[in-house]
Order: structure tokens, then C-alpha cells, then sequence
């Protein structure tokens, strides 16, 4: 049972990783980008920064989540009344 859950959960990492090497190689390549950097608390996993050798990867001793950075940030914002914040979209800018 065990090594049934460990290949479960590798064969998603593994799907997970290609998407997103799938997308960023993408991207850079609608966007004319040379240089791909990884950076956040993914960039921790291993087989995404093997996945994508050219990119410029983080030292993992940054490589956190940044919940705390946004919850920080949302102190220096009006709060948005309930349930006027339901209707706010959230869409890449760039």
C-alpha cells in the first residue's frame, strides 16, 4: 500500500511539473523572455529545478511561502466589506 501511495504521489508531482515546465517555456516564448528564474515555495522541488536546467533557480534557503509577505501586505489596504469581495476578479496584468 505504501509504495501504491508513493507512486501515486510521484506520477502527480511528475504531471504537475510538466505543466508547469510546459507553460513557463511557453511563456518565455511568447514573451521573447531569455532567462526564466524559479523562485517562491516551489522552487524547492527538486524535480521541477532538474526539470527546467536553464532557468536561474532561488537558494533554497529563500524558497518559502510568501503567505506571510500577503498577509503583511494586506494591512496597508482598505478591506473590501463583505460580500463586495465575491465579486473581484483576479486576472494576470502582464
Amino acid at each position: 500500500m505504501d509504495a501504491r501511495r508513493a507512486d501515486v504521489a510521484a506520477s502527480y508531482q511528475r504531471a504537475i511539473v510538466r505543466a508547469l515546465v510546459e507553460r513557463t517555456q511557453e511563456a518565455a516564448d511568447q514573451t521573447g523572455a531569455t532567462k526564466i528564474a524559479v523562485v517562491g515555495g516551489v522552487a524547492a522541488n527538486s524535480e521541477l529545478r532538474a526539470s527546467l536546467p536553464d532557468a536561474t533557480p532561488a537558494p533554497l534557503a529563500l524558497c518559502t511561502d510568501n503567505a506571510a509577505m500577503i498577509g503583511s501586505a494586506a494591512r496597508y489596504t482598505e478591506a473590501v466589506p463583505y460580500p463586495s469581495y465575491l465579486a473581484l476578479d483576479a486576472y494576470a496584468s502582464r
